[in-house]
């Protein structure tokens, strides 16, 4: 909720922030449940392997350091379909 180059301080409507956790649900176990896929959403066996690979930890990564995170990895119905190195 702040630009990258810090402001403003708090960020923007503070009372909106969300965990890295529920921005990632919110991107996929949540529109997985949305559409009935049984198949998508979570990594567990028996599901379908779309997923991407970060070049960074973002559970771990302070968040003024996310917009520097790049994917290194793209796999979809488990077969790689971008890499970067």
């Amino acid at each position: 909720r702040q630009r990258t180059d810090g402001p403003p301080a708090g960020g923007w409507y503070p009372q909106q922030r969300v965990s890295v956790s529920e921005a990632v649900a919110a991107y996929t176990a949540v529109p997985a449940a949305v559409h009935r896929a049984l198949d998508l959403g979570v990594i567990a066996a028996g599901k379908r392997a779309d997923l991407v690979v970060l070049s960074e930890d973002i559970w771990t990564l302070p968040p003024e350091r996310m917009p520097g995170v790049s994917v290194d990895m793209t796999l979809f119905d488990g077969k790689i379909v971008y890499r970067a190195f």
